[in-house]
């Protein structure tokens, strides 16, 4: 399953803000370690048990994706993991396996839909958060179809020169940037010339998976809830 590192600056934020609050006594270990162990004791609660999805055939993912075959397999995998999880909670047929609801499927679905994304955009993660903060930049403090340099996306965005240099040969390659001038001494120019708009595509991918999950019917939070906590 290809996933991606969270790079931005808010998570980085909450990455350090969390290891001084560590190192500040703000955040209790033993409260960290009791959590940890009710997880655990939990985890040895659930039973291996065979699930059977009669809603497999009802949700169909993103032709766009890449690998389409084995990212499937891996979404039909994760379902029966989330019925597992819920075994307390679902119904069993004749010969004892477990049955899937639909709630499992969205459950999946909201989980694995950046995963899901990953196959569908032709760049990488990274390679992805850093061109969406290069067209921001060109946006706001020059004009789209201006001309810059490697130096002034660097400088901007606090990227390692190592680092800018292999995102634009990797843009340039995919022919998302151009290269309009400049010399090797003394810095190339470049142009954005594939503006993509992966926010669209990404609503619109979740807008079908949507309407896939509700055509299933009973999509409701009170489905995976423990029954008897609802009752009370």
């Amino acid at each position: 399953m290809v996933i991606g590192v969270d790079e931005s600056e808010g998570q980085t934020t909450r990455i350090i803000q969390h290891q001084n609050k560590k190192l500040t006594g703000e955040i209790d270990s033993q409260k960290e370690n009791e959590a940890k162990k009710f997880l655990q004791n939990c985890i040895r609660l659930i039973k291996p048990m065979e699930v059977v999805n009669p809603y497999a055939d009802k949700v169909a993912l993103p032709f766009e994706a890449k690998m389409l075959r084995r990212l499937n397999s891996h979404y039909q995998a994760f379902v029966k993991q989330i019925t597992i999880l819920h075994q307390y909670q679902r119904k069993k047929d004749d010969r004892g396996r477990l049955i899937a609801q639909p709630m499992d499927l969205k459950i999946a679905c909201d989980i694995l839909f950046d995963a899901i994304m990953l196959k569908v955009d032709e760049l990488d993660s990274s390679l992805r958060q850093f061109f969406d903060l290069m067209k921001k930049l060109i946006k706001e403090k020059w004009q789209s179809a201006s001309d810059f340099t490697q130096r002034d996306v660097r400088l901007a965005l606090n990227v390692s020169k190592t680092q800018c240099f292999r995102y634009f040969e990797q843009l340039e390659l995919l022919e998302y940037i151009q290269r309009t001038g400049g010399y090797a001494n003394r810095g190339f120019k470049y142009r954005v010339v594939y503006w993509d708009d992966m926010e669209k595509t990404r609503e619109k991918i979740k807008g079908e998976l949507q309407k896939q999950l509700v055509a299933l019917g009973g999509l409701n939070d009170k489905e995976h809830q423990n029954p008897q906590v609802s009752k009370d």
